[in-house]
Parts: structure tokens; sequence; C-alpha cells
């Protein structure tokens, strides 16, 4: 037997029992995650941006959306998907400033911390730090 899989055109399939293992690969790579997993991965993501009590409901609510969202979607698409959005490099597009390098994105972070605490004279003294950084880079 000779056949093709897909992605795998060149690689000709040539026994029954490598077609039969091909597609138990491809079925394990594509089954969906089950609402309870998808509720619970979304829970485990979403504790990172915990902000105050919510009641039970909302909970609720909030694992109904994801699960209906995630639902046929294979358990690790999601997992991949959630560490890519946890990822350093999406802190820039995460806040709202997806034009920022990472490196960018963090000193302007470690400045607004800094400024926090800053008396005007201070922040002055950084704002004009900040236009000669920009018209350097702008030569």
């Amino acid at each position: 037997m000779i056949a093709s899989c897909g992605a795998f055109k060149a690689q000709p399939v040539t026994s029954t029992a490598e077609f039969d293992r091909l597609n138990e690969i491809m079925a394990q790579l594509t089954r969906p995650a089950t609402r309870e997993w998808i509720v619970g991965r979304m829970a485990a993501l979403l504790i990172h941006y915990y902000t105050a009590e919510l009641p039970e409901q909302v909970n609720r609510a909030i694992g109904n959306d994801w699960a209906h969202e995630l639902k046929g979607k294979p358990a690790w698409a999601i997992s991949n998907a959630c560490r890519w959005w946890m990822s350093p490099s999406e802190s820039a597009r995460i806040a709202g400033r997806p034009d920022l390098t990472l490196e960018a994105w963090e000193r302007r972070q470690q400045l607004e911390a800094a400024l926090a605490n800053a008396s005007t004279e201070e922040i002055m003294l950084a704002r004009a730090r900040v236009r000669a950084e920009h018209q350097r880079e702008a030569s």
C-alpha cells in the first residue's frame, strides 16, 4: 500500500500498520480537550490577573465563556496559546504598545516605577533625558 498523508506528501506510507499508527497519532493531536480541562486551564491563566474576590456565579460565567470559545480545540494547542500569552515577548502587546520592543517596554516600566515617588524636579529632569534620547534615536 502506497499512500500519502497531507504534510508528509514526499514520505509514502508503506504499510497498513504505519497508516494505522499515523491515524492514531492524528486522532490524539486533534482530540478536543474536555470542558473540565479547559475551565481549569483558563482558571490557571486568569489567576495571574486576579484583582478581587468575585462571586461564584461570575466565576462560573467566565468559565462557561472560555469553555464555549475553546470547545473543540485540543489541549496542547490551548496550553501553547496560554504559554504564548504569558511569554515576556508579549508584554508590550498586553500593555497596549505592540510598537515597543521588550527592552523599551521594560525600560518604560522601570522609569514609571521610579517616577511614582519622584519630586517634580526629578520628573522634569527625567523628561528632559527621555526627549534627549528620542532626539538621538531620530538622528
